[in-house]
């Protein structure tokens, strides 16, 4: 019982943080067009490394044996790289209809050069905050019910999206397997999934990720219901992070009228 209390409380931790994580609040629909969810990919980009064709760190034969160390990796591929993150948390009524719908996307080509955008929708509220920053200049636009305002920004740092704890705590909660490892490329790729299992008052509790040879978690989703006044609401979060070393970041169409 106090195995299940813990897990309960580490999951909803995670999805708070999920839903909030970074200096803003809210969700996020990437520079330009509209930001599709993140799914899990069946068959991911390589990585621009090969590797060896070994299990990722932190895995074995049989799931994840040590979640901080995969994390760990999974921070070291990203660091002092280019790449492009999203994050979505949608939480769904009982008919299956979207209630909230948090999403965001962050794109960094360095440590002071990113654009981040999160957009927080629920049955009567919208606001999209877009922040970027180009070096020694950065700048944020919020709209919020047709108006949109604007200020500058003290060098602030990209946010992660995915904190090392908020990860961490579904794998080592849940336990998991290996289900199917694929090399294309000359990169090995594994799916792994973990769940589902019940950890009242969490029902159906999953996750599945994918994660390359090297540490790299190309995508994350965990899934669970919740019953509430005898109804039952899903909640899903998903992740992914794409291309690596490969992602520029330009002005964003606003920057004159924030400037």
């Amino acid at each position: 019982m106090a195995s299940a209390r813990l897990g309960t409380l580490l999951l909803v931790a995670l999805v708070t943080a999920a839903g909030c994580s970074g200096p803003l609040a809210g969700p996020d629909r990437g520079d330009t067009g509209t930001l599709t969810p993140a799914p899990v990919p069946e068959d991911p980009d390589p990585d621009p490394t090969p590797g060896t064709g070994e299990l990722a760190p932190g895995l074995d034969g049989d799931g994840i044996a040590d979640a901080t160390r995969l994390v760990e990796a999974h921070t070291a591929v990203l660091a002092d790289t280019s790449y492009t993150a999203r994050l979505s948390t949608t939480r769904a009524a009982p008919n299956g209809t979207e209630r909230e719908r948090y999403d965001r996307v962050v794109r960094v080509e360095s440590r002071d050069r990113f654009r981040y955008v999160l957009t927080s929708e629920t049955a009567d509220f919208e606001q999209r905050t877009d922040r970027w920053r180009g070096g020694d200049r950065a700048y944020e636009a919020v709209t919020e019910n047709g108006t949109t305002t604007y200020r500058s920004l003290d060098s602030p740092s990209a946010p992660t999206l995915l904190s090392g704890s908020g990860v961490v705590r579904p794998f080592r909660v849940l336990s998991s397997r290996v289900t199917e490892t694929r090399t294309t490329n000359g990169t090995t790729v594994h799916r792994v999934v973990g769940g589902p299992h019940d950890l009242p008052p969490l029902v159906d509790v999953s996750f599945v990720a994918v994660v390359t040879e090297r540490g790299l978690i190309r995508s994350y989703r965990v899934s669970y219901g919740v019953d509430r006044r005898d109804r039952r609401r899903t909640v899903t979060v998903e992740a992914s992070f794409t291309a690596v070393g490969e992602t520029t970041v330009e002005r964003p169409p606003w920057y004159d009228a924030a400037a």
